[in-house]
């Protein structure tokens, strides 16, 4: 919806000009086509309107007062100020409300309903939801949201918008009691509708075409085929996995363990080296077949005050 609502326009002392609202800056703007006289210019004063090289027009904040300044202004030049246009209401089926969804729900922003609903200044429309917040709030979060506003000459305004859902904007409806609030609930029914109509509709799948089996089963095996030719035949691992040798993995240990300690250690390091769940007895079976085939030698020397049993390595 446009945010330039016209009011009048007129000629007046060689040029001319036409009154708007701009509820985008919240002001009444006068613009004119060229640099008006003196005499245009003290009765804008007058009534307080002032020039902005920004939007260059002359103009004064949006309100009652403004709207009557501006009246004035346009009896001051001779022109009779006709009675504020209300924007008119979209026609039921052609044009939907935008809406906005917010935390999965449509909405639609407070004051495209005030203007729908014929509200001179469809801000206005926030009174009323400040005068009825307790009974709005039954029917959810009414989803304040502060936005900056232009005033002209780099200075800005921040204000408060509402994003309403569906049943707080037909109880607004019914509030406004306007000519034509029984077309603009039916518009909102008509948006909020389509907004479910489209968001419950199946996405659109693709037709899968399945292949023949035969084909299939062809496929598969010249993939199994270009697989197994592509990996040598000692890298290929055996069908089943070899059993877990323990004997062989703890003596494998133990030489390590001599190689560790520089080539040679007693039975008390080795045994020491090893998870303390093993006994004596079964470290000395692991040693005696290690000494069997020849992967250690054994030996007894003096180690300080005792004879120890030393292991090494075979030279």
């Amino acid at each position: 919806m446009s945010a330039l609502i016209p009011i009048s326009s007129g000629y007046a002392h060689g040029s001319t000009f036409s009154v708007v609202e701009n509820s985008d800056i919240d002001r009444v703007q006068i613009f004119f086509d060229s640099k008006p006289v003196a005499d245009v210019r003290t009765a804008l004063k007058k009534n307080r309107f002032f020039w902005s090289p920004t939007h260059g027009a002359w103009h004064r904040t949006l309100n009652d007062n403004g709207l009557k300044a501006a009246h004035a202004f346009l009896e001051a030049m001779g022109i009779q100020s006709p009675e504020p246009a209300a924007p008119e209401a979209p026609a039921v089926g052609e044009v939907l409300f935008p809406v906005r969804e917010i935390d999965d729900e449509p909405r639609v922003l407070d004051t495209d309903l005030g203007a729908a609903l014929g509200m001179a200044q469809p801000r206005n429309i926030r009174q009323t939801i400040e005068a009825n917040k307790d009974e709005l709030a039954a029917y959810g979060s009414s989803h304040a949201a502060r936005a900056m506003i232009d005033l002209g000459k780099g200075a800005q305004r921040e204000v408060t918008t509402y994003w309403l859902n569906e049943p707080q904007a037909l109880l607004l409806c019914m509030f406004a009691r306007t000519p034509k609030a029984a077309q603009v609930r039916k518009l909102l029914i008509d948006t909020f509708m389509e907004w479910r109509r489209q968001r419950l509709a199946p996405p659109a799948t693709p037709a899968v075409i399945a292949p023949d089996p035969r084909t299939r089963l062809a496929m598969l095996e010249a993939r199994v085929a270009q697989l197994e030719a592509g990996v040598p035949v000692r890298q290929r691992l055996p069908a089943t996995p070899p059993p877990y040798d323990r004997d062989g993995y703890y003596q494998s240990r133990i030489v390590q363990f001599v190689r560790d300690f520089g080539g040679a250690a007693t039975k008390t390091e080795l045994w020491l080296r090893l998870p303390h769940r093993f006994k004596v007895a079964q470290v000395n079976t692991w040693l005696d077949a290690l000494i069997s085939s020849g992967r250690l030698t054994c030996s007894v020397e003096v180690r300080g005050y005792n004879f120890a049993m030393v292991y090494r390595l075979p030279v």
